[in-house]
């Protein structure tokens, strides 16, 4: 992540992390689900900036951001819920201890 990292995105990371995912593909995956604009949202960020300027367009982009990050938060978090997908503390293999 080139920019500093957004709070709910090491969230989301530590629980990808808690899933099996590596640190990268979990980011990779933050990067696919949460910050790669469809067409339609560009198309909507252009419109959106050639009437209310710049300033508007930073917003409107920090919005779909935010709302496209807590969807995809509540995903993964529904995720460890299921009972199909969960992974039990217990059973969550220990590290080894040094002899």
């Amino acid at each position: 992540m080139a920019k500093k990292t957004h709070q709910l995105d090491r969230i989301i990371i530590q629980l990808l992390q808690f899933q099996g995912l590596i640190r990268k593909e979990a980011e990779a995956q933050i990067q696919s689900e949460v910050y790669q604009l469809n067409h339609a949202e560009i198309t909507q960020v252009k419109q959106h900036a050639l009437h209310f300027g710049e300033g508007a367009k930073e917003r409107l982009i920090e919005n779909l951001l935010e709302k496209r990050r807590e969807a995809f938060f509540f995903k993964v978090q529904n995720q460890l819920n299921n009972p199909l997908f969960a992974l039990d503390a217990r059973q969550a293999p220990q590290p080894a201890m040094a002899m």
